[in-house]
């Protein structure tokens, strides 16, 4: 579940970490959560020489109040960007984030047209080859978004983009679906409205694009609202609840959850992170009859349990070591520390009268 609000997060902050290239003055963009204005991001710039050219150093910090079941939880982010100054595009990037207790970094250099990423979130560093094609940073997608718009008066457009934090290739439909005149701190702006679809994860965002801007005026994703503000902003913010996020309420109630067996329920559910088809929603345990039309769900779920005896369970301890597929989850990682001695050494007495895997397992979950 953390690790769900933390993409979500992450999303958020690469959707507006665009500045003005003035090099004047800091930018803030407030965000609101359900309605409620619970963060706010700052953003600055200045131009530094590397290896005797000029780049643009660009930092965006992003602080939001949030609870979560009644336990609050605030989240900072901070991330360094180096831009080229004429095309935006950016050759390296270093962000982290802390939410409550947890503390996540990632990074990306860009070397030989070869992106190297490495991310608490990941065991291992991933190296992705890059063409001039596939945009790279916010900031080169702001600026390639606005050309084919306002110069060159296209409706719709479509551009592969290195999706960091997925550590992916993955490709965007951009098409215009509106104009509005906005005011956002005392400023009024005639805007186009352009939706973009990642056409890999369902994700949708819409954004309003101002010509007099050189980043968006305001756009919003899922139920969050992030518009341009000035910096009275950071006095102004309170906590926002995620439950709604997490949780649906139903028309019925049901005390005893753990008694449940069998549920039927007619749903109308917009998904996000992932395009399903109704073949995806029928798997072991759970039926489905209905439509997905735009990644839409609309029918009924049937879900019943099934309860594993153990049978055929895999001896223990299991040799996994020629099973390629699912090496990368044998691996240690950030809050998942397989490599520590005293882990190890408690999950061995815990399991040492194991007669097979399923056995382990039960043990280890009591």
């Amino acid at each position: 579940m953390k690790l769900k609000i933390i993409l979500l997060i992450v999303i958020l902050f690469g959707a507006f970490a665009c500045y003005s290239n003035t090099f004047e003055e800091k930018v803030y963009y407030a965000i609101e959560i359900n309605g409620v204005l619970c963060g706010y991001t700052e953003s600055s710039e200045h131009i530094e020489s590397i290896g005797g050219e000029n780049y643009v150093r660009q930092t965006v910090k992003m602080y939001i109040m949030l609870s979560l079941f009644g336990s609050e939880f605030n989240t900072d982010m901070e991330i360094t960007s180096i831009l080229n100054p004429d095309s935006r595009r950016c050759s390296q990037l270093n962000g982290e984030l802390t939410q409550g207790t947890i503390s996540r970094k990632f990074d990306v250099k860009v070397e030989d047209n070869k992106a190297i990423i490495n991310s608490s979130l990941m065991g291992m560093p991933k190296t992705i080859e890059l063409t001039p094609q596939i945009l790279f940073g916010s900031e080169e997608v702001f600026s390639k978004v606005k050309n084919a718009f306002f110069e060159r008066g296209a409706e719709k457009i479509s551009f592969d983009v290195l999706e960091a934090i997925d550590a992916e290739i993955q490709n965007s439909t951009f098409r215009k679906i509106g104009t509005e005149n906005i005011e956002l701190a005392g400023q009024a702006y005639s805007t186009i409205i352009v939706e973009q679809h990642n056409n890999k994860t369902g994700v949708t965002i819409k954004y309003w694009v101002s010509p007099d801007l050189d980043y968006y005026a305001m756009f919003e994703i899922l139920n969050r609202k992030i518009y341009l503000t000035d910096h009275t902003v950071v006095d102004k913010i309170k906590v926002a609840s995620m439950d709604g996020s997490i949780l649906v309420k139903t028309n019925k109630s049901i005390s005893d959850i753990q008694s449940i067996k069998y549920m039927k329920m007619k749903v109308e559910i917009q998904p996000t992170g992932v395009n399903l088809t109704a073949e995806d929603l029928n798997v072991p345990g759970q039926k489905f009859q209905g439509t997905v039309e735009d990644n839409l769900i609309r029918g009924i779920l049937e879900i019943e349990q099934t309860k594993y005896s153990g049978e055929n369970s895999p001896p223990f301890p299991a040799d996994y070591s020629d099973n390629e597929s699912i090496q990368k989850y044998l691996l240690p990682s950030s809050s998942i520390e397989s490599d520590d001695p005293v882990i190890i050494d408690k999950a061995k007495q815990i399991t040492k009268n194991a007669q097979n895997s399923w056995e382990a397992a039960k043990m280890l979950s009591k």
